[in-house]
């Protein structure tokens, strides 16, 4: 089937039961063409919830919004979270952020580590790190006057 299905193998994927818009729309199939319509209702499911990840040496490639060229996560997002784990400071979760005010420390441990600035305090404030392909984020306290807007 997966040579005359396209993306047929996704099916296998996802556990059964989760598709259930082709299980109530359609019975068994009875030929190749109802199979087809079946597996696009199945994909309604699964191509949004389905990231393959492949990691090779630290870097990680994900399907982003096509399905045949693989994303990669930029460096720059990697190494700013690794810096971040090396200075051993705490790390908060926070809510994905993709837009805000975009800084960079500018000594410290931290150095050259850029994110967006949320203040909390007039000297403190956490400094957001997204992975944006991941949509998701960390961040940390940082001190206000060791950040320069880039």
């Amino acid at each position: 089937m997966t040579a005359k299905i396209p993306d047929y193998s996704l099916r296998s994927v996802v556990r059964p039961g989760i598709t259930g818009w082709a299980q109530v729309r359609y019975a068994y199939a009875n030929n190749l063409e109802e199979e087809i319509e079946k597996m696009r209702y199945d994909l309604y499911y699964i191509k949004p919830s389905y990231l393959e990840v492949c990691k090779v040496r630290a870097l990680v490639r994900i399907l982003g919004e096509r399905w045949d060229p693989l994303e990669v996560i930029p460096n720059r997002e990697i190494e700013a979270i690794q810096r971040v784990l090396e200075a051993g400071l705490p790390v908060l979760r926070h809510p994905y952020l993709r837009v805000g005010t975009r800084v960079r420390i500018t000594r410290g441990p931290l150095a050259d580590v850029e994110g967006i600035l949320v203040r909390g305090k007039p000297n403190k404030g956490l400094l957001v790190l997204s992975i944006d392909l991941l949509r998701r984020a960390v961040a940390v306290e940082v001190d206000c006057t060791l950040v320069t807007a880039t």
